[in-house]
């Protein structure tokens, strides 16, 4: 990796973490300004933001009803289906988790880690060309086709959140949080 590459990166992290307001390497020309203040989301701010969202997704969701479309459909028309596909569920981290535990395969102990992801990313991709032929690259028809591994997913999340139950309210809490972020 390129010495510049690394620098990137690591600005890039650094804004990760903390939030914005990474330090300039003196890349930014004396005097310029920004309209973007760095530093964390004020919380009027951020409520604000996902009122806005829900509005917006139970706008989209109530039109998808409608006219008898799914959502994704929708977000997609408007160009936001990527902005939208950052909070599903990673289907490729499904069918990992789902190919551990009902897979064809097991991972030998003399495999390392890396060999074994690419091992399963391979009976992945031949999963998913085997099932959907020349549909097997289009995200749509991947979500449909790996459906039943989500719910085997969630069903195994709500087992292990039902073995760490700590009150009554715990697993409804988590389940919602989990909903939030993986919409399938």
């Amino acid at each position: 990796m390129e010495e510049q590459d690394r620098d990137d990166l690591e600005a890039f992290e650094q804004e990760i973490l903390t939030g914005g307001g990474t330090k300039s390497k003196g890349k930014e020309k004396e005097g310029a300004t920004t309209p973007h203040k760095s530093g964390p989301i004020p919380n009027d701010a951020k409520e604000e933001a996902f009122a806005l969202q829900a509005t917006f997704r139970n706008g989209i969701e109530a039109l998808a009803a409608r006219i008898r479309k799914s959502p994704d459909t929708l977000y997609a028309l408007i160009g936001e289906g990527a902005k939208i596909l950052q909070r599903t569920v990673s289907l490729w981290g499904v069918f990992e988790a789902w190919y551990a535990s009902e897979g064809n395969f097991k991972k030998p102990k003399t495999t390392s880690a890396q060999d074994w992801a690419v091992i399963v990313a391979d009976e992945y991709q031949e999963y998913c060309k085997q099932e959907l032929n020349e549909r097997w690259e289009d995200p749509m028809e991947r979500a449909k086709l790996l459906q039943p591994m989500v719910k085997w997913y969630k069903e195994r999340y709500d087992d292990f959140v039902d073995e760490k139950k700590v009150d009554g309210t715990f697993h409804k809490i988590i389940a919602k949080t989990r909903d939030e972020f993986m919409h399938s």
